[in-house]
This record gives C-alpha cells, structure tokens and sequence, in this order.
C-alpha cells in the first residue's frame, strides 16, 4: 500500500505536468476567473457606481428645479413625503400664516383622501385634482406624485373671486328665472282677462247685433233681402267665429274643464283642419288631473311647438307624445318637413333674429325642464322636453327665492 504522502506527490506530478490535460483545464478556469475578476472591479463596478452617483445627481437636479418652480410659483405649494409629512413650503405659502400653521394632522383633514391613496398617486405619478373650502378661501387643489423622488407636491389656486362671481352670476340667473315663471303667470292672468273681456263685451255684442240683423231680415220679404244684406250676415258669422277662437287661444276653456288631454287633441284636430297638416298625439300615464300651472305650461309649451310647425316646416305630418311618470312630464314633437341646422339656428337666435324654438326652450329651462332638438336639413325636426311634476308650481318660486 502507498503512504498518504506519496498519493499527494502523485496527484500534484499528475495535475501539475504540462503534458497532462487536467493542467490546462485549471489553468484556463483560473485565467477566465481573473478575467471576470478584473472586468467586474474595474468596468462594471466603476459603471455601476457611476450610475449610481448620476441617479443621485439627477434627482438632486430634480429636487432642485421642483424648489425653483415651487418658488416661482405664485399659488402656496407644499412637498409631503411618502408617509404625509410636511417637508417643504414654498415662499407664497410661508407668507400665507394659514399654510405656516399647517400640520400633518389638518392637511388630512382637509385632504382625507391623502390617507388612503398617497402611497399610489406616488408610486404612479398621479395627478390628482379637486376643489376644496380651506380657511375662507375656496382652492383648487391638485396633487401630483413623484416616484423617483418618493415625495407629492400639492398646489393650492385660489379661487375665491372666481366662486363669488359665479354664486353672484347663479343668484341673478335665479332671479331671472322666477321673473320669468312670474311673468308667465301674469301673462295668464292676463290672457284669462282678456278672453273674458272679449266674451262678456265684444262677443256679447257682436252677437246680439247678429241676433237684431237676423230679426230684421227675418222681418222682410225675402225679394227685399239684398245680397248685400246676406253678405254683413255671413260676416258677423264669420267674425264671431274668429273672436271664438282667439278666445279659445288666450283662455282655452276645454283645459280649464276637462283637462289635458281632451285639450290636446282637440287643439291637434283644429290645427290639421286649418292648416292641412296631418297630426297625431299620443298620451301615456296621464290618469288623473295634473296641477292646473303645470297643465297650462304644458299646453302652452305644445301649442308653441306645432306654431313652429306649421310656421316653418312644411310638413305633412305631425306627431305628439307625451308621457306622465312619477317624477316628470316628457314631451315628443315630431315632424316630416324640411328640418334646419341647429347651430346656424341658435347662432342667429343669439343674435336676436327671434325663433320660436329658442323661446322654448328658454321657457322650459326656466320652468326646471331639459329640452333636446334632433334636426338636420331634409330630415324633420324631434324636440324633447322634460318638465318637473311638482305638486304645486308656486314651490318651484319658493325654491328659487331661497337660492336668490
């Protein structure tokens, strides 16, 4: 047997002879680690620390522009860090005492949201905007998210000139709106009077002179009744027609008696009669009487409508639909004529050219209504409208004397 020493000789003689394979193998493992050794300590490492010294620079460099655009600034900005703490207050803010006072603890509560969602605006460079009420003062508030410098700026813009002129500008339009809907009142008031004077004095007379005419002719022997006669008789029939139905117009009685719906279609017959147009209504849900304002505003609204129609369409057909639900009233015009360009309309209905669909739609936007026109050249004209059911028209007044 061979001593342990002697098996240590013959593996070195084995590994260390230049003429034996395992020789090279090892040497050129030992050159390949060298070789990576010395690649690793003196390019990548110096790269690797180079990279890591321009990262460093270049969010410094960023530190430094986000300081100075903060700083020029105008509006109060402030820095927090990834856990919502205070970390920077540019000059407008330090100037303002309400932002110098400001600590973690009210910046939540202004901003609740920050708790909950900082950590993500952050990690994904969110820019987050919202309006906020903060010590007297109305702000815009936007919050955008740097990841790489882990850290949210918050800008506060004041806007509390532009909130009172709006709240100013929203007050007038209410109390624009509740003249309107009061002048539509006293114009009903008004028309009811009319009508009534016409009825009770013109209308009386015009037929009791009719009545005494009659009896005058009735009197002579029909050889001495004249054509001339027949022709005064034919227009005082005539005339106390039309004095009916300007009467009719300014007060319709049938609305007063019966309701919506047999006014409608009676007001739908008289116009396809008179003007030859072919129109039909359709009545959905209306069970029971609706308030006596909103039913007048409603056939007021209609009438409108078809006097556009008949005015400007030329069509041949016309259609109405109205539908009674819980909360609203919704109203469908439709028509066959020639239709119109909406913008060009209202371009020259701004301009005070005057168009009926205009004053419409003015009516029902003071009334709480929507109104929607669908409409193209050669297509027929749809209008939509939906109106408010409330239980008394007078509460809409109450309400907008509340916001004025």
């Amino acid at each position: 047997m061979y001593s342990s020493g002697n098996d240590i000789s013959v593996f070195k003689d084995l590994i260390l002879n230049p003429n034996n394979p395992i020789f090279y193998s090892l040497a050129i493992t030992i050159i390949i680690f060298a070789v990576v050794f010395i690649f690793f300590k003196y390019v990548i490492y110096p790269l690797n620390k180079k990279h890591i010294l321009e990262k460093k620079e270049l969010e410094l460099k960023q530190v430094r522009l986000l300081a100075l655009f903060a700083d020029l600034d105008p509006d109060p900005v402030i820095r927090i860090n990834s856990k919502g703490e205070l970390i920077y207050l540019n000059e407008a803010a330090k100037l303002q005492k309400d932002f110098v006072e400001l600590n973690n603890e009210n910046l939540f509560q202004l901003l609740p949201e920050l708790k909950m969602n900082l950590s993500k605006w952050i990690e994904h460079n969110e820019l987050v905007s919202q309006e906020s009420y903060f010590k007297g003062r109305y702000y815009i508030i936007s919050i955008r998210g740097n990841s790489n410098m882990e850290i949210a700026q918050i800008y506060f813009h004041n806007i509390s000139k532009r909130k009172i002129f709006e709240d100013k500008l929203k007050k007038t339009s209410n109390r624009l709106r509740k003249l309107s809907i009061h002048l539509n009142n006293k114009l009903e008031e008004e028309r009811n009077r009319i009508a009534r004077e016409l009825h009770d004095g013109i209308g009386q007379n015009m037929l009791f002179v009719k009545l005494k005419l009659q009896k005058y002719l009735d009197s002579k022997n029909d050889e001495i009744k004249s054509d001339e006669a027949r022709i005064i008789e034919d227009l005082f029939d005539g005339t106390i027609k039309d004095l009916k139905r300007v009467i009719y117009d300014l007060k319709p009685k049938i609305l007063d008696e019966v309701g919506l719906e047999p006014a409608l279609n009676y007001l739908c017959k008289s116009v396809s009669s008179e003007s030859g147009i072919d129109g039909t209504i359709d009545i959905t849900g209306l069970k029971e009487r609706l308030n006596p304002k909103l039913e007048i505003y409603i056939y007021r609204i209609i009438q409108e409508a078809i006097n556009n129609i008949i005015k400007h369409s030329q069509a041949k057909n016309f259609n109405i639909q109205l539908i009674e639900s819980y909360a609203n009233v919704k109203i469908m015009v439709s028509d066959d004529g020639i239709g119109f360009n909406i913008k060009s309309t209202e371009n020259k209905a701004n301009g005070k050219t005057g168009y009926g669909l205009f004053n419409l739609k003015e009516r029902v936007e003071n009334l709480g209504g929507k109104t929607k026109i669908d409409s193209s050249l050669n297509n027929g004209t749809i209008l939509y409208i939906q109106l408010p059911k409330m239980n008394d028209y007078n509460d809409r007044t109450k309400h907008l004397n509340n916001l004025s």
